[in-house]
């Protein structure tokens, strides 16, 4: 059986979506998140590559990001600890955060 974090997380289809999560907490994909804003990361949606990059990266489940920009088409910047990433769009995408 599946948690209901893992329901919710699997129930995102596209970038537009967005979930509550108990207590009143939304639960969205990266590329949505509003610059300035800091958000944890839930789940990693991709293959065992788009994973492993990410992993290798220091993005891993409950680790605290802070977006820097997501300006247009562009790459999404993010600090992670003390650096700085940028995460191409379509991975950023696949970036669960709450």
């Amino acid at each position: 059986m599946f948690s209901q974090d893992e329901r919710i997380c699997k129930g995102i289809q596209g970038k537009n979506k967005d979930y509550e999560r108990g207590g009143g907490r939304k639960i969205m994909v990266l590329s949505m998140i509003d610059p300035g804003k800091e958000v944890t990361l839930i789940d990693i949606r991709g293959g065992r590559g788009v994973r492993s990059k990410l992993y290798s990266m220091g993005l891993v489940p409950g680790i605290n990001l802070k977006i820097l920009n997501r300006s247009g088409s562009g790459p999404v910047m993010i600090a992670v600890k003390d650096s700085r990433l940028a995460i191409g769009r379509g991975m950023a995408e696949k970036i669960i955060v709450e």
